[in-house]
């Protein structure tokens, strides 16, 4: 489930930021899993100035997802059309607490 969750994040100019998440709900409404995208902002690639201009940002909806949905296999980037850029998160590591990393299709 894509969803907003507004709260404080250290090191945002915005006193509160409009936040995206991603929960995963198990079939009795618990949740089980989530991602917060501002816990992962070293990850997007942003260089160090965009970071902080993010960072800086006079609007506390710094990052918009409008979609999420569970796909399949990438059978057209298996093909060698290098124009569809899905990606997916998976588990790093054994911590009770996982990291999940984002890998787009292009490695």
């Amino acid at each position: 489930m894509l969803a907003n969750l507004v709260h404080p994040v250290k090191g945002f100019k915005q006193p509160q930021v409009l936040d995206d998440v991603v929960y995963e709900v198990n079939p009795a409404g618990k949740v089980v899993w989530k991602w917060i995208a501002s816990e992962h902002l070293n990850e997007f690639g942003f260089s160090p100035s965009e970071l902080k201009l993010v960072r800086n940002a006079e609007i506390a909806d710094y990052l918009h997802v409008n979609n999420l949905k569970v796909v399949g296999p990438n059978r057209w980037f298996a093909a060698g059309d290098k124009h569809n850029l899905t990606g997916e998160f998976s588990p790093v590591g054994g911590a009770s607490r996982p990291i999940y990393k984002y890998q787009n299709n292009q490695g």
